[in-house]
């Protein structure tokens, strides 16, 4: 029989809507004796066996273990008559695990207990630690630290400790307490501004390292999707910059020596963005419960980041292996915006594809706006096209990056859309640096030129940008 409270309950509900909550949201009632009064279809089908009228405690329902919880729940809605909550696991009639969110509300002599079923959640949380193992290798293949923060800075997760502490000594506690207090009211500031912004964001400063020493780190702050929770999560990305430092105190006396430092520091400041913008792709697939293609992401994303440390030990590299990192990373872009654009790579007849000639990571910053900032700008369109062309001409070797999409001006920012913003290119200003640093005492020097692409009809139709690298 229906319980006479429950059945006027749901009475003032509209007929549709009664059926749904009948059918689809986890409810019974509890005396306080701990007697089971009623259980709705949804219940009844997720426990089996327990019939209208049954007889059946609360302990009865649960799975081994969680009695005692449950009932420290109910004793607490019991006495002060508010609601709580709390994720209870039970065991389905087919005998698998189920996890649900239940409220525990007192209403008279009963307690009303309503649930739904965030299994799914439960199992994405598991999903999500299996992602972090698997990309654990690749944080720890470089000489960066991966933290995952609260807003306030609290330390959630990180990848590895310095030499002399514990992971103990480590989680739980605040950024700030690792660096020097006078900056304490800088780094909240940029905290603060990362997560009310969504932007990233930046900082310097000397942190406790190896062996309890001061060094100088580069910390990168990068803004997270809320957790399961709703609460707000922050990436860091911190990297010893001790080496830089030293760097710039010699620039005087080592002027050649300062440049190449110089120039694979802005090289490495790239990397960060790089690595996020994938794993904020692999966290989408995630999120869309698309497990098995953010596995395959995750495969291809260790082999392009093994290119990019490889890569960032030589001065110069290949334009064979250019190439083939350039094609391997817009295979990513082109998966990770759902084929909303194609490219092509061409190369002039008679090229020697073995020689070093290339700086690394100089030509993606503007094969990742191409992607990002021109064709990816393309709402509810599949036709972005990037292309890329290699020839060589009076000694050089000419690089030549376009795209069909939004169109950037020869400063490197973004053409407006029609809201009057423009973004600036981290990557152009980076890159226009490190070309600046390439040809002090060149008589041959690299180029760049950045122009607009119009069409017939003189409106925007992309970018091109023209690279010049001295054979």
């Amino acid at each position: 029989m229906e319980n006479p409270a429950y059945t006027h309950s749901a009475a003032q509900l509209p007929v549709g809507l009664g059926k749904l909550f009948e059918h689809n949201v986890f409810h019974l009632q509890v005396g306080t004796n701990g007697e089971v009064v009623h259980l709705n279809s949804f219940a009844r089908d997720l426990l089996g066996q327990h019939e209208p009228g049954q007889d059946l405690s609360w302990d009865d329902l649960m799975i081994e273990g969680n009695p005692t919880v449950a009932w420290g729940m109910l004793a607490k809605a019991i006495q002060r008559g508010e609601l709580t909550s709390r994720i209870v696991a039970f065991r389905h009639r087919l005998g698998k695990l189920v996890y649900m969110f239940l409220n525990f509300e007192k209403a008279g002599d009963v307690v009303h207990v309503l649930g739904w079923d965030v299994t799914a959640q439960v199992q994405l949380t598991e999903v999500c630690k299996r992602q972090q193992e698997e990309l654990s290798w690749l944080t720890k293949a470089g000489d960066m630290y991966f933290l995952q923060l609260s807003s306030i800075g609290k330390i959630l997760y990180v990848n590895r400790t310095p030499a002399g502490l514990k992971m103990e000594e480590v989680l739980g506690r605040s950024l700030l307490d690792f660096f020097s207090p006078r900056l304490h009211q800088h780094i909240a500031g940029v905290l603060s501004e990362v997560q009310l912004k969504g932007k990233p964001g930046y900082f310097e400063g000397k942190a406790v390292g190896d062996n309890n020493q001061l060094y100088w780190y580069g910390i990168h702050l990068y803004p997270l999707e809320k957790d399961i929770e709703g609460n707000d999560r922050i990436l860091a990305v911190a990297r010893n910059i001790n080496a830089d430092r030293d760097a710039e105190r010699k620039l005087a006396t080592e002027e050649r020596k300062s440049r190449e430092l110089q120039a694979q520091l802005l090289s490495s400041q790239i990397n960060p963005h790089f690595i996020f913008n994938a794993m904020n792709a692999i966290q989408a697939f995630i999120l869309e419960q698309s497990v098995e293609t953010a596995l395959d992401y995750v495969s291809d994303f260790s082999k392009l980041i093994r290119s990019v440390l490889q890569n960032s030990n030589h001065p110069m590299i290949s334009l064979g292996d250019e190439v083939e990192f350039l094609v391997d990373y817009l295979e990513l872009e082109k998966r990770r915006f759902k084929s909303r654009f194609d490219y092509q790579v061409m190369l002039e007849s008679g090229l020697d594809v073995n020689l070093e000639i290339i700086p690394p990571m100089l030509i993606q910053p503007f094969v990742e706006n191409a992607v990002v900032h021109g064709v990816g700008r393309l709402k509810k369109r599949s036709d972005g096209l990037i292309t890329i062309r290699f020839r060589q001409e009076k000694g050089f070797l000419v690089c030549q990056v376009q795209d069909n999409g939004s169109g950037w001006d020869a400063s490197g920012t973004q053409i407006p859309s029609g809201r009057g913003k423009f973004h600036e290119s981290l990557g152009h200003r980076i890159t226009s640096t490190r070309i600046q640093l390439l040809n002090r005492g060149r008589k041959r020097k690299y180029g760049l030129h950045i122009s607009e692409v119009k069409g017939v009809d003189g409106k925007s139709r992309g970018t091109l940008v023209e690279l010049r690298f001295p054979v």
